[in-house]
């Protein structure tokens, strides 16, 4: 027996990606050469496709077959874990066409800014109830290729499950820059969930209150406890924000200062970019400007014409203590600028 044929998916599954293919439904085109038509097992070619709900993904498939068969399956075959209690005791009864190799291109927010990230996955199905399968992948996204909006980052590590057209599982962990922290960066931890409105991102990033991180004027900081991150996806990228709480000293020719306090310093990659904050001195003679001894009243953040601005009300020692010289108050501000550079990690 010969014939040829081709298979038209449901749009209720699966939609070609129009970028890559001009038609309006997925086909898989086939020959049959057979002599029994319980055993077909044949190649085929499949339209690039996006699953209904994941449309942010688009599956290039590069070999699949057709099983028709109820004896054997394809080379190479696994069911999917949860498909196995379904089909433990005979895996050959299924029926549908078996994806041994596929390269799946990524959302844009986890892909670099010149081209849509890609990865190779293997051994996905699709039968009567849609797509199943799972894949992972490493090294997706190298240091310096990301971009939160202007704040780097990098994605590790990548794991997808799928289930009967359904997101099951979603995965991905790397690094996050954060500009207040200098070069310095955090690693994090993001959970992927479907929903109505596209895929959602639920970010937990690592703090150590241990650690130090470097920022300029030969400065440090160490971050407290109660730390929150957030990344909202919002026109192929994430939109990054921080409300940090922790410690910030600073040892230069110029200024020297130990132990200012922070709380609630909201940073995000819209502008004005500081958002708000308190900062308050943890005691002792305060700071060291150009060799004079400042003692830190207050210290207030404002936001002036777009721009984050330091208030300091500070009291000068004009000579040393010993010498119970003159001293004055005066109050002065530092403001922000922001420059943009390129993305490094």
């Amino acid at each position: 027996i010969n014939f040829g044929g081709i298979f038209e998916f449901s749009d209720e599954f699966i939609t070609p990606d129009p970028q890559l293919s001009t038609s309006n439904t997925v086909t898989a085109c086939f020959d049959v050469n057979t002599s029994d038509l319980n055993t077909i097992l044949v190649s085929t070619s499949i339209t690039p496709f996006r699953i209904n709900g994941l449309s942010d993904m688009t599956f290039v498939v590069s070999q699949a077959s057709v099983d028709m068969s109820d004896f054997i399956n394809c080379e190479g075959f696994t069911l999917p874990a949860d498909y196995q209690n379904i089909f433990s005791d005979a895996p050959q009864l299924w029926r549908g066409f078996f994806l041994k190799e596929l390269k799946v291109l990524l959302p844009s927010e986890i892909s670099s800014s010149t081209e849509r990230t890609s990865v190779i996955a293997n051994n996905l199905l699709i039968d009567e109830f849609g797509v199943s399968g799972y894949f992972t992948a490493t090294n997706v996204l190298p240091p310096g290729k990301g971009n939160a909006s202007g704040w780097p980052f990098s994605v590790e590590r990548l794991s997808i499950g799928l289930t009967q057209n359904k997101l099951t599982r979603g995965e991905i962990a790397g690094a996050l820059g954060v500009p207040f922290l200098g070069s310095d960066t955090l690693g994090y931890l993001a959970q992927i969930v479907s929903t109505q409105k596209g895929l959602q991102y639920n970010f937990t990033v690592k703090t150590n209150s241990e650690r130090e991180y470097t920022v300029p004027f030969g400065g440090t900081v160490r971050l407290g406890n109660g730390c929150i991150f957030r990344m909202k996806a919002g026109n192929g990228m994430f939109i990054p924000s921080a409300i940090l709480n922790g410690t910030l000293s600073l040892k230069d020719d110029l200024v020297k200062m130990d132990g200012l306090r922070f709380e609630k310093l909201h940073l995000t990659t819209e502008k004005p970019y500081i958002l708000g904050g308190t900062f308050a001195s943890s005691g002792g003679p305060g700071f060291k400007l150009a060799g004079f001894e400042l003692g830190v009243d207050s210290i207030s953040l404002g936001v002036l014409a777009g721009k984050a601005s330091l208030r300091f009300n500070v009291k000068i020692a004009l000579m040393n203590k010993n010498e119970k010289g003159i001293s004055d108050s005066t109050r002065f501000f530092v403001n922000a600028s922001v420059e943009t550079r390129p993305n490094i990690l």
